[in-house]
């Protein structure tokens, strides 16, 4: 069962970071553009309209990994696991966000210290 999920999850990797570059590139794209006319003085529209394409080729790309992570998701709620096992899977997600959590609080305490 958790194989199973774990493998299901795997195949969601690819889209969720397709999410994530999509997201920053659109923020750095956008907001270096705006940067780039408000800062700087005589700057050419070549550079302008090179951030501005990055941001909205963000949104692109976000767009579309989102709408290919809605079918990678519906494929595989016709394989849903049963109430026990993901309560199960659920328990062990949140373990190991916990344990990641105070990882970093630890070390974000020593390197503060």
């Amino acid at each position: 069962m958790i194989t199973r999920h774990f493998v299901s999850e795997l195949k969601q990797l690819p889209f969720m970071l397709g999410k994530l570059i999509g997201g920053v590139m659109t923020v750095i794209g956008f907001t270096g553009g705006i940067f780039v006319i408000t800062r700087k003085p005589d700057q050419s529209l070549s550079a302008i309209i090179t951030f501005f394409a990055a941001g909205i080729l963000g949104i692109c790309i976000f767009i579309l990994s989102s709408k290919l992570l809605e079918k990678q998701v519906n494929r595989d709620i016709n394989s849903a696991p049963e109430q026990k096992d993901q309560t199960q899977v659920n328990i062990i997600s949140w373990m190991t966000f916990s344990i990641l959590i105070a990882i970093f609080l630890l070390i974000t305490y020593i390197i503060i210290k």
